[in-house]
């Protein structure tokens, strides 16, 4: 939201040439062999639904996610998510791709019945 035209065409300009940084939190199912990691990949319609991208080769759009453990539990993962792309879906579908989908997201894989499972206890003790 800007205040003025000027400030809302410097936004979109900052958003263009890639100049913001955007970070965000995601709760995540399973450990993580590492601590912090990157993943560059290529992200198009998925082929079989429309609806959905996916990581495909070849033709698509490059999307980078920059990715650092926060906590972690038995059963979850909170993960700080830096994107030095702002592709359509991408910290979901790069964290799919990971095999740690987001927890509650239906879409690509950690629907909320896989979300009820998840103790409330652990939640608990982050908050």
């Amino acid at each position: 939201m800007a205040k003025s035209d000027a400030a809302y065409l410097d936004l979109i300009n900052q958003f263009k040439e890639h100049t913001v940084e955007k970070h965000y939190l995601a709760l995540v199912y399973g450990p993580f062999p590492q601590t912090r990691g990157e993943l560059t990949t290529m992200l198009g319609r998925h082929s079989a639904d429309r609806k959905k991208i996916a990581v495909v080769q070849g033709k698509g759009r490059e999307a980078i996610t920059r990715w650092q453990v926060v906590k972690a539990w038995e059963e979850v993962t909170l993960l700080r998510v830096t994107i030095k792309t702002g592709r359509t879906h991408q910290i979901r579908v790069h964290l799919s791709h990971l095999q740690h989908p987001v927890v509650g997201d239906a879409t690509y894989g950690g629907g909320k019945r896989k979300a009820r499972l998840v103790s409330r206890r652990i939640c608990r003790s982050y908050w």
